[in-house]
């Protein structure tokens, strides 16, 4: 999934600091699915402990600092918002796979949650842009933040409103990011383990978040030299791999 539509940023590169946008995107596909294939196959014991307790988390809080940084630096926001919420829609039936039916309401999938959060993302910006005092417009950007949050938990997507509470993390320290970014994605994994900390393996994704040097990294381009291949290729590959992994899983009668 290519959530990170933002331009080359042209900040000083750290010398600790060596993994670009391109990079964190692989890694968290690389989690997911791990995730996804501990689920199909039905892993069990230390299995599904590494695969998907460990490893498998870290892809979200991965995709949502992705998302926030593509928010900031995307063109049109509007167009990034369908694109995400279209795959999102063509991957449902892939991720339903998982549980074993083609229809599946209990659970959405993880696009969803991020194409709420850009919803979200535009309706704080334009509380925060409009001349509100201080304290009317901190009770807007709670409602608001309350409503979506309430929103994922009432249509069953991935994460919940804890999710969106992820998001909101790093929504919030945006504007101080490359400062920040390992304050970002901690409060940002806490915020998704405030359910009796069952998602403590997110945690590990602050070690390619502090290694981010902020540049978009090598882009995938067609035979005829066209970038924008990366940009549909990430976002295909999220319903791809389901239906890969749901096929694989059939044959072996899993």
């Amino acid at each position: 999934m290519n959530f990170s539509e933002y331009t080359e940023h042209t900040g000083h590169h750290h010398g600790a600091s060596v993994l670009s946008g391109f990079d964190l995107k692989v890694i968290a596909c690389i989690s997911m699915v791990s995730d996804h294939a501990a689920k199909f196959f039905h892993l069990r014991g230390a299995a599904e402990l590494i695969f998907s307790s460990i490893v498998g988390r870290i892809a979200f809080p991965l995709f949502c600092f992705l998302l926030t940084e593509g928010y900031f630096h995307t063109h049109d926001v509007k167009k990034y918002t369908a694109r995400v919420l279209l795959f999102a829609l063509l991957a449902e039936i892939p991720f339903n796979l998982m549980y074993g039916s083609w229809f599946f309401p209990e659970h959405q999938n993880t696009m969803f949650t991020l194409g709420l959060g850009l919803i979200m993302f535009q309706l704080i910006s334009a509380v925060r842009e409009h001349a509100f005092a201080p304290l009317p417009s901190a009770f807007l950007q709670t409602a608001v933040i309350a409503g979506c949050s309430l929103a994922s938990y009432a249509l069953h997507l991935d994460y919940e409103w804890m999710g969106i509470l992820c998001l909101a993390c790093f929504y919030y320290f945006n504007g101080v990011m490359m400062k920040k970014k390992t304050d970002a994605c901690f409060w940002g994994c806490l915020m998704l383990n405030l359910n009796l900390f069952d998602d403590v393996g997110a945690f590990l994704a602050m070690i390619p978040v502090a290694l981010y040097n902020g540049s978009r990294g090598r882009q995938l381009t067609s035979a005829h030299g066209h970038a924008a291949v990366a940009k549909y290729a990430f976002y295909v590959f999220y319903p791809a791999h389901l239906l890969l992994l749901a096929l694989i899983a059939r044959l072996l009668c899993v």
